[in-house]
């Protein structure tokens, strides 16, 4: 965390952005946070059920938005349902999910 704030050339990476928003949500350094949001925006190894945890638990704007929009048919949204990472979603992230699956029905 201290390389981030104070810079020495390192990089948030996929592997480190969740320990980045667990120190920037534990100290409320919204820079930090912002910071390993971009990266999780970006990213394309994490799973859209992975980003939505992170999105979730870290009230994450911007990158609920993002992956809300990568679900473009119901069989998507049920594969995060399927996936093990569903249980972890909190009950407004699953109603969420369900508002998202009535915008694409219609």
């Amino acid at each position: 965390m201290l390389h981030l704030i104070y810079p020495h050339g390192k990089k948030i990476t996929d592997e480190s952005a969740e320990y980045i928003l667990k120190l920037g949500d534990r100290f409320q350094i919204t820079n930090l946070i912002d910071d390993a949001e971009e990266v999780l925006t970006k990213s394309v190894s994490l799973s859209i059920p992975e980003k939505l945890r992170l999105a979730d638990k870290y009230r994450l704007e911007g990158l609920l938005t993002k992956c809300l929009s990568a679900l473009k048919k119901t069989r998507d949204i049920q594969k995060i349902k399927d996936s093990p990472i569903y249980k972890d979603l909190s009950s407004d992230m699953k109603v969420t999910l369900l508002e998202r699956m009535l915008e694409i029905v219609k």
